[in-house]
């Protein structure tokens, strides 16, 4: 726990890359410190999962620049505390146990020898560095005022600036100027300022080169001690200074390493000090000295010391280890990085049995970073957005390499995987930041790397952390690390090898469909085949609803293909019939296996299945939306034969086939060919359909009749009762909050950027925690939304954007079209409270463009336009100007009802 007690509560959440910060000041009062440094419970983009929790291997730094460590950071100074934590173990029946080392301590004796003596840290040794903020350009004037963050102490030598001037032209007269602390607050004050720079005219080396001002140009030197902020003023007396649009706020990082951060600043419209144009950014370089340690062994490389480890490192050694001969390396074919964003899935076709043992990838960062890499076999398209579909196989920090730079992964902190020969298999290389960078590609293009060994396809570009929306084709840049799996020749045996068949023993399975969604309705119908040889149970499914409230299941079987009995409804056998809390949009939602009749398919045979809700919430998917989305990463004709009762899915024992969406319900409304989203849970068996201890063959069933099946008494004790549950959920485990969803017209008839209206607490209601909305639009691309909120109300002459209002969502969204609602993923959406202190919040929802839809108020009244329990959303107003910058003459339209959904849960 990382406690601050000046802090105000949890309510300012704060973190390492997020605006502003440290300086802001802004952290939670009790923080968790998470082992993977994702800081997901300040993004609020989960309540925890696997990578926040500390394993052997793992430590916290007393450094003040690494995240996590245990530096403090009370007041936005970032300070190191001396205090380590280190050597975490399990101890069998105990828990586990660690060490905690305090400034001027010296280590314990080593449990066991180590592999070098310990010995005292060397002399710190002078380097020197530069940091490159940026080059783009697209905007300028006489100056550029900004901010340089020290993260350990630096003293600044000189800089390179971003000019417009023609070499040709004559040398730039320039004045560099430095005040400790911030600029801000100081812009026009020429008294704050201390002049350091010129003694003589310096020239230009031109547009988008770097023009130099040397170090002895300048009269002195700035130190910066760690922690510390301070301010810089570059101008010339002629307009010639180019600098970049900003898009982050003043004080955001725009560059940095592990020693500083150069912050987004303002444009100066005048010498020597003038009119300010917020949100500037510096083009070009800060060059500075700082002291490091390094090795005794002569290496020239600045790494800092550390005591040696017994254990493997998490950071590479300060000499690269050399390749083992068997290791091999194939680079994608583009390097570019002409594109970016959270992440980047791809798809890899083995032509020999491999092991992947590692990766490098491409990021425009150059400081500490978390990264995760994911892994499924098979393709990634269809299954984008599916997070159970894929293992994740690495969630570690490194030190990003910067634009147009390899950023390697070590393969300690990789799992690696084998794959075989002819096998497609999936990676997905995410960041919790849109720092990735990859390379578009043309529309069918096949390649994107290849050798003797293996084929990178084009891939897909994922727009939210950890999974979001994509678009295609896009390139992975990088290079896959990997080493050949040598097949050794068999050597004859004096006896014959008796082969255990693999499926002597029960072994429950899944096999998924896909989660990619594009359509819905009431129900899906597709067929199930157990394979020839093989004999499979099926013990329940897992489903894909957009619903996050209660929803009424049922699942019905038929022997053989559904299509002869599709709209026969006295065919089918009902097998389950349940309640279930969904999941949500891209989460699979499972049925309880309680309420789910065990059904047998042998081998060589089909089961049709009909899965019904008694909503419009289920979700499926057109076989030519997957398929268009596999023509245009290179995989023309993967779909063009595709139509009910092809494969879609399969493993050794079982496939699952195409079928058919069901716009109405109770069996009608046929759309054909969809693909049911979802998985099946099952369990293969022996010829004899044993299990091992016989205790589930009697609840394999064969349905015989149109009415639940009911189950014979077990022979051992259930966690559940067998009839009339009284909860979804096992007693004893506590179910997870109550999620609720409260929607208000998706009647459209206008529309242009988005809507302002207030959500007010019911009088009886304790308090809600709302997570999500979900918009309207008709579009089917890609989107840039954000959701505003303040206290109070936002309706009347509120000014906007303004110190009282919240950003609770900036992202890009992929439209789902007519009369289907877009959801805002969870994890892109900060949560927001009202409670007894909070009663009432006021939204701004809008887009970049005049996508969003709502409804004219013929009322022309401002009253309740929906409500429930907990929550009712207010009539409001319309947005036409994109973006919307406050209520200014023509930015409005009063009297437009929001359509949409807020997602929400109920605070104990």
């Amino acid at each position: 726990w990382h406690i601050d007690e000046l802090a105000f509560h949890n309510v300012a959440a704060g973190y390492p890359g997020s605006d502003g910060w440290p300086s802001n000041g802004k952290h939670f009062r009790v923080s968790v410190v998470q082992a993977d440094g994702s800081y997901g419970l300040e993004r609020g983009s989960n309540r925890g999962d696997a990578g926040h929790i500390f394993r052997p291997g793992d430590e916290l730094s007393s450094s003040a620049n690494v995240f996590p460590s245990t530096a403090s950071y009370q007041g936005g100074n970032i300070a190191a505390t001396g205090i380590r934590i280190f050597g975490i173990k399990d101890v069998e029946q105990t828990g586990m146990k660690f060490s905690v080392l305090f400034d001027g301590d010296t280590l314990p004796p080593s449990e066991r020898p180590t592999q070098s003596p310990t010995i005292d840290a060397p002399e710190p040794t002078l380097v020197s560095r530069e940091i490159l903020a940026m080059m783009a350009g697209g905007s300028g004037s006489f100056g550029n005022q900004f901010d340089v963050k020290a993260i350990r102490d630096i003293s600044i030598t000189h800089f390179a600036i971003h000019s417009k001037a023609k070499p040709s032209d004559l040398p730039m007269e320039i004045e560099v100027y430095t005040k400790a602390g911030t600029f801000q607050g100081s812009e026009n004050e020429e008294f704050a300022w201390k002049k350091i720079c010129c003694n003589r005219p310096i020239p230009s080396a031109g547009i988008a080169k770097r023009s130099l001002i040397p170090k002895d140009a300048f009269l002195e030197s700035v130190p910066i001690s760690a922690g510390h902020v301070q301010a810089f003023y570059i101008t010339a007396k002629e307009p010639v200074i180019r600098y970049s649009k900003a898009t982050g706020q003043v004080g955001s990082i725009v560059n940095g390493n592990l020693d500083a951060q150069v912050l987004t600043g303002n444009g100066v419209g005048y010498y020597p000090f003038g009119q300010q144009a917020p949100g500037r950014v510096f083009n070009g370089a800060l060059y500075y000295d700082t002291y490091d340690v390094v090795s005794n062994a002569g290496s020239s490389s600045t790494t800092t010391y550390t005591t040696p480890l017994a254990e493997p490192t998490l950071w590479p050694g300060m000499v690269p280890t050399p390749m083992p001969s068997s290791t091999k390396a194939l680079q994608t074919s583009s390097f570019s990085g002409n594109s970016g964003s959270y992440g980047i899935q791809f798809d890899l076709l083995s032509q020999k049995s491999v092991t992947i043992k590692s990766l490098s990838f491409h990021t425009d960062l150059t400081t500490l970073t978390s990264v995760q890499v994911y892994f499924r076999r098979g393709s990634h398209i269809g299954y984008e957005r599916d997070a159970s579909a894929w293992k994740r196989i690495c969630n570690t920090q490194v030190v990003g390499g910067g634009f147009l730079n390899l950023t390697p992964i070590g393969e300690h902190a990789f799992q690696s995987q084998s794959i075989e020969s002819s096998e497609t298999v999936a990676l997905y290389v995410t960041l919790s930041s849109p720092n990735i960078r990859y390379s578009k590609a043309d529309v069918g293009i096949t390649d994107g790397g290849a050798n003797f060994d293996l084929y990178i396809y084009p891939g897909s570009a994922v727009g939210g952390f950890p999974f979001g929306p994509t678009k295609a084709p896009r390139l992975f840049d990088g290079l896959l690390k990997y080493e050949p799996i040598e097949v050794p020749t068999p050597t004859p045996t004096l006896a014959p090898t008796i082969a255990i068949p693999a499926d002597i023993t029960q072994n429950q399975q899944e096999i998924i469909t896909t989660m990619s969604s594009g359509n819905g309705g009431y129900g899906s119908m597709f067929d199930v085949t157990a394979k020839l040889g093989r004999k499979i149970v099926v013990k329940t499914l897992d489903i894909h609803t957009d619903a996050l409230s209660d929803v009424q299941v049922e699942v019905y079987v038929v022997s053989g293909p559904y299509a002869p009995y599709a709209y026969d409804a006295g065919a089918w056998s009902l097998i389950c019939q349940t309640t279930v809390r969904g999941e949500g949009y891209f989460q699979r939602t499972r049925l309880p296996e309680h309420d789910f009749a065990n059904i047998a398919i042998p081998g060589g045979e089909t089961r049709g299945f009909y899965v019904s809700l008694k909503s419009k919430n289920l979700r499926y998917s057109e076989v030519s939306a997957v398929g268009e989305r596999r023509r245009l990463q290179g995989r023309r004709g993967d779909d063009e034969d595709i139509k009910v009762g092809s494969v879609w899915s399969e493993t050794r024992d079982v496939q699952v086939k195409v079928g058919a969406g069901l716009a109405l319900d109770e069996f009608s409304g046929l759309y054909e060919p969809r693909i049911f989203n979802g998985g099946l849970i099952f369990s293969c068996l022996g010829d004899d359909c044993q299990a091992d201890d016989g205790s589930t063959t009697s609840r394999i069933v064969q349905p015989t009749s149109a009415r639940p099946v009911s189950l014979p008494p077990t022979s051992y004790p259930t966690l559940y009762p067998t009839k009339n549950p009284t909860t979804p959920y096992p007693s004893s485990q506590p179910a997870p909050a109550p999620r609720h969803v409260l929607t208000t017209t998706q009647a459209g008839g206008s529309g242009a950027c988005g809507n302002i209206f207030d959500v007010e607490l019911m009088e009886n209601a304790t308090g809600i925690e709302i997570t999500s909305l979900d918009i309207y639009t008709d579009r089917k691309y890609s989107i840039e939304v954000e959701v505003w909120a303040r206290a109070g109300t936002a309706l009347g002459s509120i000014p906007f954007p303004d110190p009282g209002w919240t950003l609770a969502c900036k992202t890009k969204v992929l439209g789902a079209g007519k009369n289907e609602f877009t959801p805002i993923p969870p994890g892109e959406f900060l949560p927001l409270q009202l409670s007894e202190m909070t009663p009432k919040m006021g939204f701004v929802v809008f887009a970049l463009s005049p996508d969003i839809r709502y409804t004219p108020n013929k009322d022309k009244s401002y009253g309740i336009l929906a409500s429930d329990a907990n929550i009712q959303i207010s009539d409001g107003d319309g947005i036409t100007s994109c973006p919307f910058r406050g209520p200014v003459q023509g930015a409005s339209i009063p009297h437009r009802l929001f359509n949409g959904q807020i997602h929400y849960t109920v605070l104990s």
